[in-house]
């Protein structure tokens, strides 16, 4: 009966028996399992019904002797709390032949049908989804752990800290740099890129309106990777680096002053109150200096360029269609239509005329509103420096339904 409890049922449990599963997410975070004495110590209070529905509803699994909670529960108790345990980058790396993988056999099997490259659309978008939140995680826990190895000077010495900063750095820091940094041929932010770049071109390619769908979601998607990617990269230059150097740097310059309180007789102290001259400026900086100045010198000495005030060519006029269309409707029918061209060209220069002609041709066929009729043979007319040979037009106006 409890194996078909309602969701809702299951959601109020776990909402009821939250201290109990934070507890229990903690400890595997820790331990990465949770011992039987463990979990009888966390869930003694609770008593048994508890205890049951916690297995019944697959919240816990055993594992021989120890218990774990369920990957599901686990991943929703670290998106709840905020507290991941941070991925090393091995861990990360697998998404590198994870999404190449797909990703070839989509791009490579150009007659699969529309169903399976729809199938394995989704399954890329899953994995690089997956991937872009690892990441997102990775970096939101070690700046975790950094704040918390900063503050915590009580529980840790000096030297406990350097070898935790540095662990955090070669371990976790570095790795997942590389696997960020968009520069690196190699990295997956530049895999990734060059796949958003490929998939941008096969969508233009897909007719099926599902298929075409599937691959703008996954391009929004890698667009969205990239600058997620350079904000964690971002995070990781301003905010975690910095944080782990000062750790280190802290840790040296407080353990040398302790070194000097232990032995001052045997240490040279340096002279706080004598004057120091110490010289800024080299033989460098005056030639930086030199070279800077001369850059002014010459740009006075620049010939300037002047503008030309005066009309550069002739005007051109713009062709009036609205006022010639309507010179034209007022002048139907016609039974010869370039004889009225001829007509409207007094009004216009001769080197304009060319022009003119045929802008009011094309009033002809812009417009579906005229009955064209065309009379054999053609009458020579010269216009400008053109000989045309033009036919008799009647144009006479359709009239609407």
């Amino acid at each position: 009966m409890i194996l078909r409890a309602e969701p809702r049922t299951i959601m109020r449990f776990v909402e009821d028996n939250y201290e109990v599963l934070t507890r229990l997410y903690r400890i595997q975070l820790k331990e990465n399992l949770i011992s039987r004495e463990t979990f009888d110590l966390v869930t003694h209070h609770k008593g048994e019904v508890v205890t049951r529905r916690l297995f019944a509803f697959r919240i816990v699994q055993e594992l021989g002797d120890d218990y774990r909670l369920a990957e599901a529960v686990g991943e929703y108790m670290g998106f709840l709390m905020q507290e991941f345990k941070p991925l090393l980058p091995e861990q990360l790396q697998r998404y590198h032949t994870s999404i190449r993988d797909l990703f070839d056999l989509m791009h490579q099997r150009k007659e699969q049908a529309d169903s399976i490259r729809i199938l394995r659309l989704e399954h890329l978008y899953n994995e690089v989804l997956s991937f872009l939140d690892n990441v997102t995680n990775n970096t939101y826990s070690l700046l975790k752990q950094s704040q918390r190895l900063k503050v915590n000077r009580k529980q840790l010495s000096y030297s406990e800290r350097v070898l935790e900063a540095r662990r955090l750095i070669e371990q976790y820091i570095d790795p997942l740099t590389n696997i960020v940094n968009l520069t690196d041929a190699n990295s997956l932010a530049s895999l990734l890129q060059d796949i958003g770049r490929a998939v941008n071109l096969e969508r233009m390619a897909a007719h099926s309106p599902a298929l075409l769908d599937r691959y703008e979601q996954l391009d929004q998607l890698l667009r969205q990777v990239n600058r997620r990617l350079q904000q964690e990269g971002d995070v990781i230059r301003r905010e975690l680096l910095p944080l782990i150097e000062r750790i280190k740097r802290e840790s040296e310059v407080l353990g040398g002053w302790l070194i000097f309180l232990e032995r001052p007789l045997l240490l040279t102290v340096p002279d706080m109150g004598k004057r120091h001259l110490i010289s800024v400026f080299n033989d460098q900086t005056g030639a930086d200096l030199r070279m800077y100045v001369e850059q002014f010198v010459r740009a006075n000495q620049r010939r300037r360029i002047r503008l030309n005030t005066e009309a550069v060519g002739p005007a051109v006029t713009i062709f009036n269609r609205r006022q010639y269309r309507e010179r034209l409707s007022q002048a139907l029918p016609l039974d010869d239509f370039f004889g009225w061209c001829q007509s409207q060209f007094t009004e216009v220069p001769d080197q304009e005329r060319e022009h003119l002609l045929i802008e009011l041709t094309s009033l002809l066929f812009s417009d579906d509103h005229y009955y064209l009729d065309f009379d054999q043979p053609t009458t020579p007319a010269r216009i400008g420096s053109i000989t045309y040979h033009l036919p008799r037009v009647r144009v006479r106006k359709k009239i609407s339904p």
